[in-house]
């Protein structure tokens, strides 16, 4: 008799703590999205020539139009020369010396930036697709679209769209 009433009382205990430990291994979609975010980032940095810090002073990252990214976002680029910044600390300067190439400035320093934009995540079971590109001035910007796949060591870029130029 005891047995019976001891039974249903672990699958309700079982019920109750499973979802939560299933939970805290898997980080959530908004950790999943920055960790996307951050490889499609780290990919269009690496695209600009070498002496970008020589031109640009500052990355300004922007999700979407015109959004800062979250904090963590951010954080992932902690020591990173250029500096990367939310966008929002960035503005487009129309009386720049050179507007076509080098709009994009700090808006305490005025140091030349470049705006680095990327889009929402969409999901594809262990892959992501997301938009992304940069933007420096008026005829100066590129967007592609990028596929990246979830591997063993993280995330990594599988395929990258043709650039679009603006």
């Amino acid at each position: 008799m005891r047995l019976r009433a001891f039974c249903p009382a672990v699958l309700v205990l079982s019920l109750c703590w499973l979802p939560g430990a299933a939970t805290a291994r898997v980080p959530n979609k908004a950790a999943r999205a920055d960790a996307v975010r951050a490889v499609v980032i780290r990919r269009i940095i690496a695209t600009l020539s070498d002496g970008a810090e020589r031109t640009y002073k500052a990355y300004y990252l922007e999700i979407g139009r015109g959004k800062d990214p979250g904090p963590d976002l951010v954080k992932r680029f902690h020591g990173n020369k250029p500096a990367v910044k939310p966008v929002s600390r960035s503005r487009i300067n129309l009386k720049a010396k050179n507007p076509f190439l080098y709009a994009v400035e700090d808006r305490k320093t005025h140091l030349t930036g470049v705006i680095v934009r990327v889009g929402a995540v969409s999901w594809l079971a262990h892959r992501a697709k997301v938009h992304g590109g940069l933007y420096s001035g008026y005829r100066s910007g590129t967007e592609s679209l990028y596929t990246v796949v979830r591997t063993r060591s993280g995330w990594t870029i599988e395929s990258e769209g043709d650039a679009v130029k603006y």
